[in-house]
């Protein structure tokens, strides 16, 4: 990845932290203080396509959304952003409900890999979704985008261990990405609890490994066990940062130095 051209979740955190700071302090007031609009200049196109790099001709879903949920989660105003990045998607979600990575060919944007993180993709979809103005998203494309995300972010759970695998790749399910559709249904107030709370118990008993006090990153485990940054030491920290329960009263202070 280029040095030069900023990665966009990395110019969301930088923006972030340059803006939240000079928020004024919620009062209390009649009225809720005003929301810094978000800005994406460089990372978007006359169509509403958000790109990993800077001026970039390469679109991953997985990361625009992270990014605008990032933003919204830190009181940032999304609605125009996050509103022509979703018409831009809707137009391209496959028949099946999931979503492709996206490349530019001249003026077009084309389908050009897979995702390989569906699940989370799906999941984070749905709470944007859930994120935006109400009144925006009264076509019937929505309400068909939602029931068909709704069918294949079900469609990749495992009933028999109840996570979600990997829609690519040779490894059957994935830590991480099963951590970010928890995140989204916990975080989601129209997600059902009961389902939120047994994937979270799911989560634990298939990753967690209480012999080691740490989670692997992926099923199957590999052997033995590695310990690179990512995924696998990451995969030690990003519980902290959800607020994911941890299992056998771990010390999250441990994890976060594995």
């Amino acid at each position: 990845m280029s040095r030069r051209l900023p990665h966009l979740l990395a110019a969301l955190s930088l923006a972030l932290a340059l803006v939240l700071p000079a928020c004024p302090p919620a009062f209390a007031t009649n009225s809720a203080p005003a929301r810094p609009v978000l800005e994406l200049d460089g990372y978007t196109d006359w169509s509403g396509a958000m790109t990993v790099l800077h001026r970039g001709d390469f679109v991953d879903p997985y990361l625009a959304l992270q990014a605008l949920l990032l933003a919204d989660a830190n009181g940032i105003d999304i609605a125009q952003a996050g509103l022509a990045w979703a018409r831009w998607l809707l137009v391209r979600q496959k028949p099946d409900g999931t979503f492709a990575r996206y490349c530019r060919s001249g003026q077009r944007w084309l389908a050009c890999k897979d995702a390989d993180n569906q699940a989370a993709v799906l999941a984070m979809w749905l709470r944007l979704l859930e994120r935006l103005p109400p009144a925006a998203l009264q076509q019937p494309a929505w309400r068909v985008s939602i029931a068909g995300s709704r069918r294949a972010l079900a469609a990749l759970r495992e009933p028999e261990q109840g996570i979600y695998r990997a829609s690519g790749g040779a490894h059957r399910a994935d830590f991480l990405e099963n951590l970010d559709v928890w995140a989204q249904m916990s975080a989601s107030p129209a997600a059902d609890k009961t389902a939120g709370a047994a994937l979270g118990r799911a989560i634990a008993h298939a990753f967690w490994r209480p012999a080691d006090m740490r989670f692997l990153a992926r099923l199957p485990a590999r052997e033995p066990a590695n310990t690179a940054f990512y995924p696998d030491r990451l995969a030690q920290i990003l519980p902290l940062q959800v607020d994911f329960p941890l299992p056998d009263n771990a010390d999250p202070e441990q994890l976060y130095r594995r």
